[in-house]
């Protein structure tokens, strides 16, 4: 789902995103959606772009608060020489945070803070990205800028930098990692920004290394990195990629319009194995929420002397949301979670499974994609697994891609490949410098990191294994 919203709006301007979408008006301070009272309740979405304060409405029986931080600046290059390098990191998406409030945890009011995406810095690292905060409530930490190295004659990488937890909420989302920018005797690229459920990570075009010339990376876009910036021979100082902006989205919930039992009730259930949602006497609305499951990390190879193997990280799974009237729904529905994706010894790591509502109009996610296995070799590198899709959902983000391994065994230089964060969970740690077995992504849906061999190692290694799936329902009465 795409926010690129008008700059500097007028007061009450109309922005339809697409061709048979919700219609947004500008109040003066946000972007609002009313949802009406078709499904016997009445729902108001406000989506803040820029900071502001959000007043709850009369009557507002509790609100939802989703934050995006903003995504941080890509590393700059440093200014070259007749025969050196330099290269940047991708700066990391800003996290993603969550909580729900009854009216009177709102309060008479709160105050909203947009992160500001990170600023590139020629020939320094990237500019952090701000948090976004709804209030004290919610607080979405944003992306640090991406790393930057001096210049060499020799193979260089710029390092993937750490990920940062959200630091309030009831789910505390991380920073999306950034992937390492790296330059060889023969081409190389800036790090890609970290991409977000939000918007694309920015990216650094290749370049040849052995004559001159340079490539300055791309913004990244709501609240994810930027890329960054790549300089063969005799260039001046490059500025990585600036990072997105953070975004606030507030739900409202207002009383029912028709004669429901107990009027205002919610109840909500998740799920972590597959089974049957039994519909009950009284209900007026269905929220259903699918997070699948995460890839696994791909295994690496024996090594002889000489090599390096290190495999890609899985991939995150996709998540989507779709909302359902009552008389649109059977008595029954069934669910399926997605099966758990483990790494294989030697071998690329498996694909998590789908995850569905098979209701009147199926929500059906994909689970993120294995990396792929490290091939003993001298230098090289290997791909991280494809994020996961989604069909059916009214509000949709396809999963992260898992990062690519690099090692230059001359450079002693070894990366395996991160496992994609989601929002509910970071991917599997990249390995660096050493031999190992990949990790496993952590909460759910977060993709596992590659295995790693260092020269001579006769044991093969299997990637980490992705985090699981869940289906969480929200019943209205």
């Amino acid at each position: 789902m795409a926010f690129d919203f008008p700059a500097s709006p007028s007061l009450n301007q109309i922005f339809v995103p697409a061709a048979g979408g919700p219609q947004w008006t500008w109040n003066g301070t946000a972007w609002t959606s009313s949802g009406g009272s078709s499904l016997g309740m009445q729902i108001i979405d406000t989506i803040f772009t820029s900071s502001g304060t959000y007043t709850p409405g009369n009557g507002v029986l509790y609100a939802d608060a989703q934050c995006w931080g903003a995504g941080g600046a890509g590393g700059g290059a440093v200014a070259t020489g007749a025969s050196t390098l330099a290269v940047g990191g991708g700066g990391n998406a800003g996290a993603w945070a969550f909580g729900s409030f009854t009216a009177a945890q709102l309060g008479a009011s709160q105050v909203i803070t947009i992160g500001t995406g990170g600023t590139g810095v020629a020939g320094n690292a990237g500019g952090n990205g701000g948090s976004t905060s709804f209030g004290s409530l919610v607080v979405a930490a944003g992306g640090p800028g991406g790393s930057y190295v001096a210049a060499s004659t020799a193979s260089i990488i710029a390092v993937p930098l750490a990920t940062v937890q959200s630091s309030a909420g009831s789910i505390q989302g991380s920073t999306q990692v950034g992937s390492a920018g790296i330059a060889t005797n023969v081409n190389g690229y800036g790090g890609f920004g970290g991409q977000s459920s939000l918007g694309g990570g920015g990216y650094c075009a290749a370049v040849a290394t052995g004559a001159a010339g340079g490539s300055t990376g791309g913004a990244g876009g709501r609240a994810a990195g930027g890329a960054g910036s790549i300089n063969a021979f005799s260039q001046a100082a490059r500025p990585g990629g600036a990072g997105g902006a953070g975004l606030c989205w507030v739900r409202e919930y207002y009383a029912f319009a028709g004669q429901a039992p107990a009027p205002g009730t919610v109840i909500e259930y998740t799920y972590t194995s597959s089974g049957t949602w039994t519909k009950q006497p009284g209900l007026m609305a269905l929220e259903v929420e699918v997070q699948s499951p995460g890839g696994a990390g791909g295994g690496a190879q024996t090594t002889g002397a000489g090599a390096f193997a290190a495999g890609g990280g899985g991939g995150a799974g996709g998540w989507g949301r779709q909302l359902y009237s009552a008389v649109s729904l059977p008595a029954t529905v069934a669910y399926t979670i997605g099966a758990v994706a483990n790494g294989v010894s030697n071998g690329n790591g498996q694909t998590g499974g789908t995850s569905s509502f098979s209701a009147s109009t199926a929500l059906s996610v994909t689970g993120g994609g294995g990396g792929a296995i490290g091939n003993a070799s001298a230098a090289g590198g290997s791909a991280g697994g494809v994020g996961g899709t989604v069909s059916g959902g009214s509000v949709a983000a396809q999963g992260a891609r898992g990062a690519s391994a690099y090692f230059i065994n001359a450079s002693s230089m070894i990366w395996s490949g991160a496992g994609a964060a989601s929002s509910f969970g970071m991917g599997g740690p990249q390995l660096s410098g050493g031999t190992s077995d990949g990790g496993a992504g952590s909460g759910y849906g977060a993709g596992g990191s590659g295995g790693a061999n260092l020269a001579s190692v006769g044991t093969a290694r299997t990637g980490g294994a992705g985090a699981p799936a869940f289906i969480k329902v929200r019943e209205f009465y």
